[in-house]
Protein backbone atom coordinates (compact mmCIF):
# COMPACT_ATOMS: atom_id res chain seq x y z
CA UNK A 1 0.00 0.00 0.00
CA UNK A 2 0.98 3.79 -0.27
CA UNK A 3 1.98 4.07 3.90
CA UNK A 4 5.16 5.18 3.17
CA UNK A 5 4.69 8.21 1.98
CA UNK A 6 3.33 8.62 6.26
CA UNK A 7 6.82 8.78 7.18
CA UNK A 8 6.66 7.89 11.38
CA UNK A 9 3.32 6.85 11.15
CA UNK A 10 3.58 4.39 8.65
CA UNK A 11 4.46 1.26 10.81
CA UNK A 12 1.41 1.96 13.09
CA UNK A 13 -1.03 2.36 10.01
CA UNK A 14 0.74 -1.08 8.23
CA UNK A 15 -0.11 -2.95 11.50
CA UNK A 16 -3.51 -1.67 11.51
CA UNK A 17 -4.00 -2.47 7.93
CA UNK A 18 -2.96 -5.99 8.88
CA UNK A 19 -5.83 -6.08 11.72
CA UNK A 20 -8.10 -4.94 9.18
CA UNK A 21 -7.72 -7.92 7.11
CA UNK A 22 -8.67 -9.94 9.75
CA UNK A 23 -11.63 -7.98 10.44
CA UNK A 24 -13.18 -5.25 8.29
CA UNK A 25 -15.17 -3.78 10.57
CA UNK A 26 -13.91 -2.69 13.38
CA UNK A 27 -13.75 -0.51 16.50
CA UNK A 28 -10.91 1.80 17.75
CA UNK A 29 -11.06 -0.29 21.43
CA UNK A 30 -10.49 -3.72 18.90
CA UNK A 31 -7.86 -2.22 16.91
CA UNK A 32 -6.01 -1.08 19.90
CA UNK A 33 -6.65 -4.27 21.55
CA UNK A 34 -5.07 -6.37 18.24
CA UNK A 35 -2.53 -4.52 17.87
CA UNK A 36 -1.03 -3.51 21.21
CA UNK A 37 -1.20 0.47 20.14
CA UNK A 38 -2.04 3.47 22.20
CA UNK A 39 -5.86 4.54 21.49
CA UNK A 40 -4.47 7.98 20.60
CA UNK A 41 -2.40 6.06 17.95
CA UNK A 42 -5.10 3.87 16.92
CA UNK A 43 -7.19 7.22 15.99
CA UNK A 44 -4.54 9.23 14.15
CA UNK A 45 -3.88 5.75 12.12
CA UNK A 46 -7.42 5.82 11.40
CA UNK A 47 -7.12 9.38 10.27
CA UNK A 48 -4.39 8.23 7.77
CA UNK A 49 -6.78 5.84 6.18
CA UNK A 50 -9.72 7.81 5.80
CA UNK A 51 -7.46 10.41 3.71
CA UNK A 52 -5.81 7.66 1.83
CA UNK A 53 -9.82 6.05 1.71
CA UNK A 54 -8.77 2.96 2.80
CA UNK A 55 -11.51 3.03 5.32
CA UNK A 56 -14.79 5.09 6.42
CA UNK A 57 -16.38 5.49 9.04
CA UNK A 58 -20.53 3.97 9.47
CA UNK A 59 -20.79 5.88 13.10
CA UNK A 60 -20.54 9.71 12.32
CA UNK A 61 -19.83 9.71 16.12
CA UNK A 62 -17.73 10.98 18.49
CA UNK A 63 -17.58 7.80 20.65
CA UNK A 64 -17.42 3.85 20.08
CA UNK A 65 -16.88 4.74 16.04
CA UNK A 66 -17.62 1.98 13.82
CA UNK A 67 -14.68 1.85 10.78
CA UNK A 68 -15.50 -0.23 7.39
CA UNK A 69 -12.51 -1.37 5.32
CA UNK A 70 -15.17 -1.36 2.10
CA UNK A 71 -13.27 -2.34 -0.36
CA UNK A 72 -11.45 -5.07 0.73
CA UNK A 73 -15.69 -6.59 1.97
CA UNK A 74 -16.66 -6.00 -1.60
CA UNK A 75 -13.65 -7.91 -3.17
CA UNK A 76 -14.17 -10.65 -0.66
CA UNK A 77 -18.36 -9.94 -1.93
CA UNK A 78 -17.12 -10.74 -5.53
CA UNK A 79 -19.16 -13.63 -6.93
CA UNK A 80 -21.02 -14.44 -4.25
CA UNK A 81 -23.80 -13.00 -5.34
CA UNK A 82 -27.86 -14.39 -5.76
CA UNK A 83 -28.99 -15.32 -9.54
CA UNK A 84 -31.75 -13.15 -10.65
Amino acid sequence: MRFQSLGRAATSVSLIHRALLERPLVTSRWLSAKTGLSPATVNKGLVHLQRLAVVHELTAQKRHRIFCYGEYLRLMDQGTELPD
